[in-house]
């Protein structure tokens, strides 16, 4: 089993680029969930992505800027699925990272 390491370099090159504007450029930070299973026979896909969504709370709970992990999966190594990524400029939402 691999170790866990945060992907601190994705997340600082992430904060690193500012989000651009017609009317100028805000900076921005990412909060992200992370979730991961060698679970003998698999798992749903609804599972994994249900423990990175509770493991996204829990970093927007602790700050910003931040990654949390999953827990409660048999870890395997880490990994994110981008599920879905919705853009601040039409949604009210945050980032949805699993």
């Amino acid at each position: 089993m691999a170790q866990w390491r945060e992907p601190k370099p994705i997340r600082l090159a992430l904060a690193a680029e500012p989000f651009r504007l017609r009317e100028g450029s805000i900076d921005v930070t990412r909060s992200l969930g992370v979730a991961s299973t060698t679970a003998p026979g698999g798992i749903e896909a609804d599972c994994v992505i249900r423990e990175a969504d509770e493991a996204l709370d829990q970093a927007k709970h602790d700050g910003r800027n931040r990654v949390e992990r999953s827990l409660t999966m048999t870890p395997s190594f880490p990994v994110t699925v981008s599920r879905e990524i919705r853009n601040p400029r039409h949604s009210n939402s945050s980032d949805v990272l699993a």
